[in-house]
C-alpha cells in the first residue's frame, strides 16, 4: 500500500491516494476553486451587472478498479458553492438577471462500470445521482437547482463473436421529472430511450456501423431553459429530442 499527497498553490488541492494492489486504488481530495463571471453574465441586462466570482470548496472520495473482467470508477462528492452565478428573482418575483446566490450545495455520486463476460459479452454503464440545491436561501429556501435531473443512467450490452460484427442494444434513462425553475413550480418529464448499434470491421483499417436511436419513437425533452420562476405554467422552455432515427457510417483509422 502506498500514499500520494499533492498540493497546488494557485488552485489549492490536497489529495491522498492508496494503491491497495495492481488493480485497485482508493482516493480522497479536497479543493478550492473560483470562477469569474462570463461576459454574457456581466452584460445580460440593460447595463453592466455587478457580480462577483463564484467560489467553491469541494470534497471527494472514491475508488477505481481496473481488472481483466471488471472495471469500476466510483466517486462521491460534495461542494459548497458561495456566490453561484444564477438567474434569480427577488421575494416579489421580479427578475434580477444573473446574480450571485447566497450559498448552494452540489453533491452526488458518479459510477462507471465495465464488465466483460466471457469473450463475447461486454456490459458498460454510467450512472449519475445529482443533488444540487439552495442552502437556506432567503427566497428559495432549500429548493432544487433547476435543469438538472436527479438521476441519469446510460447502459449498453455488447455482443461480439469477432472483429467482423458486434451488436449493442442500449438504453438512456432519466427516471424522475426535474424542475425547470429555481422556484420549483414546473417540471420536465423523465424519459426512457432505447437504441441499437450494429457494426464491425470490414478491412484492417475500415469499419462500419448502423446506429438506431429512440427506436420506440418516444416524445422526450433533451434539455430545458433554466428560469427563476415558471409560476407553475407550461412555457417555451423545452427543447424536444429527436424522434426515431438511424445513422449509417464508415470509419477509417489512420493508424
Amino acid at each position: 500500500e502506498s500514499f500520494d499527497v499533492a498540493y497546488h498553490g494557485l488552485s489549492p488541492k490536497l489529495g491522498v491516494r492508496s494503491l491497495t494492489d495492481d488493480t485497485a486504488q482508493l482516493f480522497a481530495n479536497i479543493s478550492r476553486s473560483q470562477e469569474p463571471p462570463s461576459f454574457g453574465e456581466l452584460t445580460g441586462g440593460p447595463g453592466v451587472t455587478q457580480v462577483d466570482e463564484q467560489k467553491a470548496t469541494t470534497a471527494e472520495v472514491g475508488m477505481r478498479v481496473q481488472g481483466e473482467t471488471v472495471s469500476l470508477d466510483a466517486a462521491l462528492y460534495r461542494a459548497r458553492v458561495d456566490g453561484e452565478l444564477l438567474a434569480l428573482t427577488d421575494g416579489n418575483g421580479n427578475p434580477l438577471g444573473t446574480v450571485n446566490a447566497d450559498r448552494t450545495i452540489h453533491q452526488g455520486l458518479e459510477l462507471g462500470l465495465g464488465w466483460r463476460v466471457g469473450e463475447r459479452w461486454l456490459l458498460s454503464a454510467n450512472y449519475l445521482w445529482n443533488d444540487f440545491r439552495f442552502d437556506d436561501d432567503a427566497v428559495y429556501g432549500n429548493n432544487e437547482l433547476a435543469g438538472i435531473p436527479s438521476q441519469q443512467l446510460r447502459a449498453s450490452l455488447r455482443w461480439s463473436p469477432g472483429d467482423a460484427l458486434y451488436v449493442a442494444p442500449n438504453v438512456e434513462w432519466v427516471p424522475q421529472d426535474y424542475y425547470v425553475d429555481h422556484a420549483n413550480t414546473f417540471r420536465a418529464p423523465g424519459y426512457t430511450l432505447l437504441g441499437l448499434r450494429v457494426g464491425g470491421r470490414a478491412a484492417p483499417r475500415w469499419s462500419w456501423f448502423v446506429d438506431g436511436r429512440n427506436l420506440t419513437d418516444r416524445r422526450w425533452i433533451s434539455s430545458t431553459n433554466v428560469v427563476a420562476d415558471a409560476r407553475g405554467q407550461d412555457q417555451a422552455n423545452f427543447m424536444p429530442g429527436d424522434g426515431r432515427s438511424v445513422y449509417v457510417g464508415l470509419e477509417y483509422a489512420m493508424r
